[in-house]
């Protein structure tokens, strides 16, 4: 996304993109005496943001953002166990997640002086 203002000489720019992996996995264990099998996966989404703002209103001054919003580690668990010859099964599913809490990453020491020339000191 790109949006340019010639009345109030500045423009802005937005680049967003995400990436996703999951692992999936599982184990079964056959006895005689017991019947077991566990099914797991752990999956996340991040993403990651670019963002420039340029001010050519006086002194021409550009501002870059690197952002990676908070992302979520989902963890699930599933267990089925039975015992031949019996009416005894058991289900068990436990879920789980975390909250990876974002981060802006510091670029260079000009970018963060140009950040404070654009926004007065309130954002880098």
């Amino acid at each position: 996304m790109v949006t340019m203002s010639l009345w109030n000489r500045n423009a802005q720019s937005l680049v967003e993109k995400r990436a996703g992996i999951t692992f999936l996995g599982g184990m079964r264990i056959d006895t005689t005496f017991i019947r077991s099998f566990v099914t797991y996966n752990v999956s996340t989404e991040v993403e990651l943001s670019l963002s420039s703002d340029i001010n050519f209103y006086n002194k021409i001054a550009m501002c870059m953002q690197l952002k990676q919003p908070d992302s979520v580690i989902r963890h699930n668990i599933h267990k089925v166990e039975r015992i031949p010859g019996s009416k005894h099964r058991l289900r068990k599913s436990k879920y789980s997640s975390v909250t990876v809490p974002g981060k802006t990453y510091a670029l260079n020491r000009k970018n963060n002086e140009m950040c404070t020339t654009i926004f007065g000191g309130d954002e880098s």
